[in-house]
């Protein structure tokens, strides 16, 4: 393990000693950091945290805004948490959280209340996000057997479980790093240009190029 890793390691582990991973205070940075190293106890962290990673998670990977569709988390919400809005194209898409708190496989239950919750809303795109590592069997053929009637209502919906969560978060890691790496490149390059393009042209060619960097 390089040098910097073992001190950003215990950075985030000395902080977060001192400040409880259930805690609504803890900075959403420093909890993004302490999951991937210690994912398991994401079942110690809040709702209300839960709900701000996944909201970090989805606006950096994302080139959208992200709107709560309540002024707390635990109001009621008619099934949906957040909403985000996709800056090219406008397009708006809900998205349910569940921070679970067992090793229970995510329940039929909260599928079929979601997909009620879609089917009654204006949106015609959904995220239904759980910390669960799975969806119980049940779940699976519940969205399965779902897929078409709202495909002719011309709704979407994406079921992303804590195995898939965890991948999201790590892929923000990289892209974020890679894209500081690159752009300190650059400055040092004395490239001028990087830094006079357009943010959505530069982000499209950072993107690329760290496509063909996980590539390697």
């Amino acid at each position: 393990m390089r040098a910097y890793d073992q001190m950003d390691e215990f950075e985030y582990f000395s902080i977060l000693t001192k400040k409880a991973v259930s805690s609504d205070d803890v900075p959403v940075e420093e909890l993004r950091e302490y999951l991937l190293k210690n994912w398991d106890n994401r079942k110690e962290i809040s709702a209300k945290k839960c709900e701000e990673v996944v909201y970090s998670i989805f606006r950096n990977l994302y080139n959208c805004e992200i709107h709560y569709t309540t002024n707390s988390v635990y109001s009621k919400d008619g099934g949906i948490d957040l909403v985000f809005v996709e800056n090219d194209t406008g397009i708006s898409s809900a998205i349910q959280v569940k921070r679970r708190q067992t090793d229970k496989p995510e329940s039929v239950k909260c599928i079929r209340e979601f997909i009620g919750s879609i089917a009654q809303s204006e949106y015609n795109c959904g995220y239904f996000v759980t910390t669960a590592d799975k969806f119980s069997r049940d779940a699976s053929i519940e969205y399965n057997d779902s897929k078409e009637n709202l495909k002719q209502r011309n709704i979407e919906l994406s079921l992303i479980d804590g195995v898939h969560l965890k991948d999201m978060l790590l892929r923000t890691r990289m892209k974020t790093k890679g894209l500081t790496q690159f752009e300190n490149f650059i400055k040092d390059s004395s490239c001028v240009y990087w830094f006079d393009i357009k943010d959505k042209k530069r982000k499209f060619l950072a993107d690329e190029i760290l496509e063909d960097m996980n590539k390697l």
